[in-house]
């Protein structure tokens, strides 16, 4: 019916047939080589000056909160660097915990190390292992006494899911026990949302780090950030990814991601133009692009 169509096609999808176009950025390994695809798309809609301001753009606030970050924690030493407990409990199995042999080994390592801070990682040889055939990937898990040695002094957990609440109530005299919970200083992915952590985020990847930043206590902190994508289980309610007028004509009107500013920690001068030109100069109707990313991500 659309004899003219591109496909997109998956890294792993047939990509020799007429009109298929493979797209990988799933198998990038950093949140801006990631987001850098969008150059491929804006090429497809003749918008390619556009979408290369927009990766500047998003590159140099993600690049001012990492300055701001290295600013913060240039004095401390490296055991003395903020720690983050990242796990989740998957029912009948058990506890998933991060793993970052590298800074780049997962994205949560990569938020990690660009903000100061330091993943809490499974020791080599610890838990039990398992593997979902036809995929060969190897998943790892702790038992609930191995997760209690691991996490018990973390003083921040970040609990990538919506389960906290039912897996506290199943647990609750072992998670009293965690400093990160007595602290409440519990955070979970659902400040957009149940699903916008595995769909918008990727289009927002300069906020999640932002977040992760002030989570940790290494942003800037005469700029006040309010958390986007990390909440608090015990003081934030469930977010929204909100909605679009489209009747009223916002789909055409530019997105504004939220809570995208970044003030420079260390100034070069006083002048208010060097605040400013952290800020976004020019904003993007990145909705779909954040459904494309999603969508290549699966």
């Amino acid at each position: 019916e659309n004899p003219d169509a591109i496909v997109l096609a998956g890294p792993t999808s047939d990509t020799d047939s007429e009109r298929r176009m493979g797209v990988a950025a799933s198998q990038e390994r950093t949140a801006v080589a990631t987001f850098d695809w969008i150059g491929m798309f804006g090429a497809l809609f003749n918008a390619e000056g556009m979408a290369n301001q927009i990766i500047a753009d998003t590159e140099s606030r993600y690049k001012c909160s990492a300055e701001n970050a290295a600013a913060s924690t240039a004095d401390i030493q490296p055991e003395e660097k903020p720690k983050i407990l990242w796990a989740r409990y998957f029912n009948g199995i058990g506890w998933s915990v991060a793993s970052c042999p590298t800074w780049d080994a997962a994205y949560y390592c990569e938020y990690a190390q660009h903000c100061g801070a330091e993943i809490i990682t499974r020791p080599e040889g610890v838990g039990f292992n398992q593997t979902y055939p036809p995929s060969p990937t190897v998943y790892w898990y702790l038992t609930d006494d191995e997760f209690f040695e691991l996490g018990k002094d973390a003083e921040t957990w970040i609990y990538p899911s919506k389960t906290f609440e039912a897996l506290y109530n199943s647990k609750k005299d072992m998670l009293d026990q965690f400093k990160s919970v007595q602290m409440k200083n519990v955070y979970d992915t659902q400040g957009q949302g149940e699903y916008g952590w595995h769909e918008q985020r990727l289009a927002e990847y300069d906020v999640v780090a932002l977040d992760m930043c002030t989570l940790v206590g290494t942003n800037n902190p005469d700029s006040i950030h309010q958390r986007r994508w990390f909440r608090s289980y015990y003081n934030d309610p469930v977010g929204s990814s909100g909605t679009c007028d489209v009747d009223g004509g916002e789909i055409e009107v530019a997105y504004v991601p939220a809570q995208a500013d970044c003030v420079p920690l260390v100034m070069k001068d006083n002048s208010a133009a060097d605040v400013m030109g952290s800020r976004n100069g020019m904003q993007l109707s990145i909705a779909l692009v954040a459904a494309i990313l999603a969508a290549i991500m699966v």
